[in-house]
This record gives C-alpha cells, sequence and structure tokens, in this order.
C-alpha cells in the first residue's frame, strides 16, 4: 500500500497553519527517525517503530499522532496477536515550501553584452604573455606584438605577466534608461610560467577609468584539465581559472557579491558621459603580488563563457 506523493506549499495567509503544524511535525529528531521508518518499511505498527527506536510505545504513539495530523503518514487498523494494531503508511517522500517573493526584476530594464575576450581595443602585456584560440597559438608566444594581430578577436585564452587589457562597450541604450546596477564576469587566473597554485595575484579593474576594485587571485590553476580546454594545449600550462564577478552599484563595489570598504558608486562612473562603457583589467605597476593575469573564453578552461557586462536601469 503506497500512496507517496510530493507536497508542495506556497506559503499564504490562508495556509501558515497548516505548513506551522507541518513544520512542528518535523522538529524533533525522533520524528524524522519515525518518517524515515515508515517511508522505508511501508505498513510498519506502532509496536514495531517503539522497539526500533527503543522508545516507549506511547511515546511513539504521541510522534505518530503529529506526524498524522501534519498529512505526512497515514494510519489505519489491523488485527494484531493481543488486540487491534495501528499500521503506519507513508503519503509523501518530498516536501516544497515556496515562499512569497515580490518580483521586482520586472521594472528594470536588463542590458547584456556577450565579449569576445580578444575583442579588446587597448593593450599592453610583458612576457610571459600571448594569445591562443581554439585549436593553435596566435602569431608567436611571448611576443607582446602578437596581440596586435588582426586575428586576436580568435583568443580563447590571453595571458600576460604584467599590464592591462581594455575593452569598449557602446552605450546608446542609456540615453533613456538611467543605470542602477554594472556588472563584469569572466573567468581568470594568476599566470606564472608554466603553472603554479601558489601564486596570488592582484587583478584590478577600471570601469570608465574609475579603479572599482582589485581581486587578489590566488593560483595560477594547471593541477588538472580544464572542462573546456582543448586536447593540443599543454598539459604543462595553465588549464581553467575562477568565474570572477565585478558589480557596482548605488552603494558601492563588489567582488562576488562582497562589498569592496570605500569603494565608487555607479554614479561615480559617469556612464552616460561618453559614447560607449570602457572596461579595464589589469595589474597595477606598484600592486603587492604582481602575479599576471590568465584570461580564459567561451572554448577554454572551466566556463563556457567570454566576459558578460550586464547593466540593469530604471
Amino acid at each position: 500500500m503506497e500512496h507517496f506523493t510530493a507536497t508542495n506549499f506556497t506559503l499564504l495567509e490562508a495556509n501558515k497553519e497548516e505548513i506551522a503544524t507541518l513544520a512542528h511535525a518535523l522538529s524533533s529528531t525522533t520524528r524524522l527517525d519515525i518518517l524515515e521508518l515508515i517511508n522505508l518499511n511501508s505498513g510498519i505498527s506502532i509496536v514495531q517503530l517503539a522497539k526500533k527506536l527503543d522508545i516507549a510505545v506511547s511515546s511513539a504513539a504521541f510522534h505518530v499522532d503529529l506526524l498524522h495530523k501534519a498529512k505526512l503518514i497515514e494510519t489505519a487498523s489491523a488485527p494484531g496477536k493481543h488486540g487491534t494494531l495501528r499500521i503506519c503508511y507513508p503519503l509523501t517522500n518530498k516536501i516544497t515550501i515556496e515562499l512569497p517573493a515580490h518580483h521586482t526584476q520586472n521594472q528594470y530594464n536588463i542590458f547584456s553584452y556577450n565579449i569576445p575576450i580578444g575583442s579588446y581595443n587597448d593593450c599592453f602585456a610583458t612576457p610571459t604573455c600571448g594569445l591562443a584560440s581554439e585549436t593553435e597559438i596566435l602569431e608567436q608566444a611571448d611576443s607582446p606584438s602578437s596581440f596586435f594581430s588582426p586575428r586576436k578577436v580568435e583568443a580563447q585564452i590571453i595571458w600576460m605577466h604584467h599590464g592591462q587589457l581594455t575593452y569598449k562597450i557602446p552605450n546608446y541604450f542609456l540615453e533613456a534608461n538611467d543605470p542602477q546596477e554594472i556588472s563584469f564576469s569572466l573567468e581568470l587566473c594568476s599566470e606564472a610560467p608554466f603553472y603554479n597554485l601558489n601564486y596570488p595575484s592582484d587583478i584590478t579593474v577600471w570601469i570608465n577609468g574609475v579603479e572599482v576594485s582589485t581581486y587578489t587571485c590566488p593560483s595560477d590553476y594547471g593541477d588538472r584539465a580544464g572542462k573546456l580546454t582543448p586536447k593540443w594545449w599543454s598539459p604543462m600550462l595553465t588549464q581553467y581559472g575562477e568565474l570572477t564577478k565585478f558589480s557596482t552599484d548605488k552603494k558601492g563595489s563588489y567582488i562576488n557579491n562582497v562589498p569592496v570598504p570605500q569603494s565608487p558608486t555607479i554614479d561615480d562612473l559617469k556612464l552616460k558621459e561618453t559614447s560607449y562603457i570602457s572596461f579595464k583589467i589589469g595589474i597595477k605597476d606598484d600592486a603587492v603580488n604582481k602575479g599576471g593575469l590568465n584570461i580564459f573564453g567561451e572554448k577554454f578552461g572551466d566556463y563556457e563563457q567570454n566576459i558578460i557586462m550586464k547593466l540593469k536601469c530604471l
């Protein structure tokens, strides 16, 4: 006799009492043990439950009553050796409670750009440095001049021991919109010769020329193959990075949603004052940890994405 169903609740004023009863029934480890036994042994008696848990039959009956009241189990009478037995059956094996939420996103206009990592407008790099596509090294490794190749747009990994890359994105859509939050997410890591798991790097981000934040990446990751990294790429080289998000809103700036102390707000970025939004990433000359930079495209590393810019506006 199996009656397994999924129990779903949306928290409303009309069913708060029912959900409170459910929560109370689940608030005891003994009742959770009983619920587990009933689900594993459909058709188990209260006497058997008491014996398995080494508790009094009266205690087991008390807990079963609460589970029954919460509609987690059902019970039925059956004849036994010394009278009538109360048999327990499961009613559900999954419980979902959905809390009400105010969906405020609809009041915003969300603008998003997928920025290929090789589409930078300006650059400066020093060896070790280079670019590679999905199939080969572009131009010549460790030659800064390779960064000016027309083939740079094919890049799926870019690396540099020191330097900076600048990307420019059109902002014509801001004429009729008020920016509230801007974010850039990308996969990155430090850059050491070959790779080095203990190689921190202070990676700084500027938006519209304003220094927003600096993230200290702990490693140049090469201890395993990247999930998307092509097979031709040497296993002795950098393989993957960390998906890192830099964002700025009306209150300040954030790295992976963690506030950066005394950081600029989106108003400080003056996003409407030029004909584009600039995003610069690199290593400062006075960085404490000059550990370089790797940036991964959608066909390299662990994450199938390029640089993603999102702008939330009113």
